[in-house]
């Protein structure tokens, strides 16, 4: 704590900090680690672009080339070229001296004090002229008051965490990874062992995964003027034996003195060793020095293992191919048929059996996607990509995997080395995450007991959607009793004394989607068939969006949640296939093409020609959208982002200058429309904010922000301010609905989207309060395991009830006032 920098605390007044990625710089200043928020608060320049110029993922890529029409009115995010974009100026910002303060010492510092310095003065300097160019910029295109004030309270966000808990934690996933990764290994060193032994008799040729991996070998080293003799005459005699033993030790003297790794080992062997550098360090090399000295360098990313592991898809054998990537081997009785040669292929026998044996399968089969001429005999079909058909599987043990692995799908031919599947399952979360969640800073502002934070480094507006944008926690899984390490967000607890108040926004951005069809079609709430699922349907029932998309194509609800949100940001059918064929590998191309266009037509629509008149004379004819249960909400998304200056409905915030149709025309079509909806759903959340700022304010609520991870938002409060803080955002999500609502002529609201379904009151950050993350790692879960109990969920009527009996809440200054005898109209500016 005393080594972070002091800036001073702002109890009774007001403090902007500014800087370009600003949140970094924020992390590193002492007095943010204090659980009492001052009135400090941090202006990110990098944002400020993002949302005024900002690039999307494609148009990033084309940065760098010269002749793209964004050039001149955008750049990347670095400090470097958003200077010379608003400054225009060729002249160059010099980050390299960043590198002491990162990676030097404090005697670094001192050696290069003034360079140092000159660089942080610079910094400064030119932060401030990019300022002063942007923020008119930034102003005019967001006009609302409360899009800035929305980024400033999102600039302060807070993770209570106590130390020695967070210690623990990493204690528990690290050593328990170890262990598993050291099973692991030894599993597949012995596989790999055992494997060898297929050499004799040429064996590696007659088995489905085994028969294409490298298995020459190399002979042991003799000197040139050494020739070996005849093999001697056996011999029953004893001197004989002796004789030949003492032959054979004395070639040693012809040996070479520096010998091939391993002779006689298959060259796919030798590959798991020729990484270890102490390997070539030995005089003598041999198996058991290789294994008892851990030398033997096995990953399951290495290529060889899925084979040595046997690994079937749907119960045909994997195989790898150079073109194509990962996929599985299906015998062809059509090509066996006209070529009897083929049936002579060594593994072909087992692989026979193995499709005898897997008919089912084999009959679901669409042979038309089949490959030929991969291997003789056989099928070759590709493991479907995330990515779509055209792209190929690197690594069948990945994560787009895991799913697969647990349903059984992705499986190993040997019941004894399924173990090993699962446990390269459970460690695969800690793999993808470990290095971000141990590079977490956590300081403890109570050394005594260890309470303390982490200052989460997100980018307050970080995508063209204006997004927030955080590497860990606004992507962290929720926990999963086969995940190592999940219980991540469990860990964040609040100290004694404090408790987290927050809430889910239920299908916010489908409620936003639903709110503007509705409007554009006839200004009554729930008039479209989105609308009303919305504000009437029932997951019970099977009346709600996702179900009614469930069972018209046949999926399960969690697959067409996705489907449902991919096409509301603007996804086409295309992606739909693929995604119906990836959670699905049975359907055939055109099975899944036949169920995207189906939901698609019941949804989205089809396309329509319009013709407009003006005194009874035809003006304009144009395409929209028609006869789907979303028509009107497109035909309104693609109105706003054609339009000339596409802007949010509620708090007219501009798309990216970058993305305007006068730039890239009707270019990038995906991502304007999923603008329009996320940027309008990061308009909800600032109201949110600035509503819930100000109640808490008005009910003396003694707490803070502290992180709003997509539709989720969360408090940190006073223990015996929980209830009133639990009122306050109740009230702001009526005001901010209201507010929604009004701005698009729309003069009630439906009372199913007034309040939250619940407020959670909680001691950690967990989606659900009655989860006890139980994982790997926290085998007794957060009750037992760290003494953290279930939390409480509150419906709006449960929480008003309980008010009733609550002192605090009765005793507030603001409670005392008169009420006014004005009415309250809800209007939108």
């Amino acid at each position: 704590m005393e080594d972070l920098i002091p800036m001073g605390q702002w109890k009774s007044g007001e403090r902007l900090i500014v800087g370009h990625n600003v949140s970094f710089d924020r992390s590193y200043i002492k007095e943010q680690y204090n659980i009492d928020l001052d009135g400090t608060r941090f202006l990110d320049t990098m944002s400020l672009h993002i949302a005024v110029s900002g690039l999307n993922q494609d148009q990033k890529i084309f940065a760098i080339r010269n002749g793209n029409p964004w050039n001149s009115i955008s750049s990347l995010n670095n400090l470097n070229d958003v200077y010379k974009l608003y400054c225009q100026t060729e002249e160059n910002v010099d980050k390299d001296p960043r590198n002491v303060f990162v990676k030097g010492s404090l005697a670094d510092v001192y050696h290069s004090f003034q360079p140092l310095t000159d660089y942080c003065s610079n910094d400064v300097a030119v932060t401030l002229k990019i300022l002063k160019s942007l923020f008119p910029t930034f102003v005019e295109r967001f006009p609302h008051p409360v899009t800035l004030v929305g980024m400033m309270e999102m600039s302060v966000m807070y993770l209570p965490v106590n130390k020695r808990t967070w210690k623990r934690y990493l204690n528990e996933s690290t050593s328990i990874y170890e262990e598993y990764k050291g099973e692991i290994n030894q599993t597949l060193k012995e596989i790999a062992c055992d494997s060898c032994s297929y050499l004799q008799g040429d064996n590696y040729l007659k088995d489905p995964w085994l028969w294409d991996l490298d298995w020459s070998t190399r002979p042991v080293g003799f000197k040139k003027s050494f020739e070996l003799s005849k093999k001697p005459t056996k011999s029953k005699s004893n001197s004989n034996s002796s004789s030949l033993v003492e032959t054979l030790m004395d070639t040693a003297k012809h040996l070479k003195k520096n010998q091939p790794l391993l002779p006689g080992y298959p060259k796919w062997f030798l590959e798991f060793c020729e990484s270890s550098r102490n390997l070539n360090k030995l005089d003598q090399v041999d198996f058991d020095t290789i294994i008892e000295s851990n030398q033997l360098n096995i990953s399951p990313k290495l290529r060889a293992i899925p084979k040595l592991l046997k690994l079937m898809w749907n119960g045909f054998p994997l195989y790898h191919d150079k073109v194509y990537g990962w996929g599985y081997l299906v015998p062809d009785e059509a090509q066996l048929l006209d070529d009897e040669s083929q049936a002579h292929f060594g593994p072909m026998e087992q692989m026979l059996e193995m499709a005898k044996a897997n008919q089912m399968e084999v009959d679901r089969l669409k042979r038309e996607e089949g490959i030929k001429g991969i291997v003789p005999g056989c099928l070759f079909f590709k493991l479907p990509h995330k990515d779509g058909p055209n792209r190929k599987v690197g690594n069948p043990l990945g994560k787009d995997f895991i799913s697969k692995i647990a349903d059984g799908t992705l499986r190993p031919f040997l019941s004894t080395v399924k173990d090993l599947v699962l446990q390269q399952n459970k460690i695969s979360y800690w793999v993808n995450s470990s290095k971000r969640i141990l590079s977490q800073l956590v300081i403890a502002y109570d050394s005594a007991t260890g309470d303390g934070c982490i200052v989460p480094r997100v980018v307050v507006s970080g995508t063209v959607t204006r997004r927030a944008v955080e590497p860990t926690w606004l992507t962290a899984s929720n926990s999963y009793a086969d995940r190592l390490g999940s219980e991540l967000k469990g860990i964040i607890q609040c100290p004694p004394g404090y408790c987290y108040v927050g809430a889910d926004v239920d299908s916010q951005e489908l409620w936003i989607a639903a709110l503007i069809g509705d409007a554009h079609f006839s200004g009554i709430q729930g008039s479209t068939g989105l609308g009303w699922m919305t504000l009437r349907g029932d997951k019970a029932q099977g009346t709600d969006m996702h179900s009614v998309t469930a069972n018209s194509i046949n999926i399960s609800r969690d697959e067409a949640k996705v489907l449902n949100y991919a096409r509301i940001y603007g996804s086409g059918p295309d992606f739909a296939a693929r995604f119906l064929r990836q959670s699905n590998p049975n359907l055939s191309e055109e099975e899944a093409k036949s169920k995207a266009k189906k939901i698609f037509v019941e949804t989205k629509g089809v396309k329509r020609r319009l013709t407009h008149y003006e005194g009874g004379e035809a003006t304009r004819v144009v395409r929209q959208w028609a006869n789907g249960t979303e028509s009107h909400m497109f035909n309104r998304l693609e109105a706003i982002a054609t339009s000339e200056h596409p802007e949010t409905p509620f708090l007219r915030g501009r798309i990216s200058r970058a993305l305007e149709p006068s730039v890239v025309g009707y270019d990038f079509m995906t991502s304007r429309i999923n603008w329009v909806v996320q940027s309008s759903a990061v308009d909800f959340l600032h109201i949110l904010l600035v509503c819930m700022k100000w109640l808490m304010a008005e009910f003396q609520i003694d707490g803070r922000f502290s992180i709003s991870i997509h539709d989720e938002i969360r408090y940190i409060v006073r223990e015996e301010h929980k209830y009133k803080a639990a009122l306050a955002l109740q009230l702001s999500n009526l005001l901010a609905r209201a507010y929604f609502t009004s701005a698009l002529q729309l003069n009630d609201l439906p009372a199913s989207v007034a309040f939250f379904s619940s407020i959670e009151i909680d001691q950690c950050l967990r989606k659900d309060v009655h989860q006890d993350c139980k994982t790997p790692s926290n085998p007794l879960g957060l009750s037992k395991g760290y003494g953290v109990p279930a939390g409480e969920s509150l419906s709006i009527a449960r929480l008003v009830e309980l008010l009733q009996n609550d002192l605090h809440f009765h005793q507030t200054e603001c409670n005392k006032k008169q009420p006014s005898k004005e009415r309250l109209t809800v209007t939108a500016s």
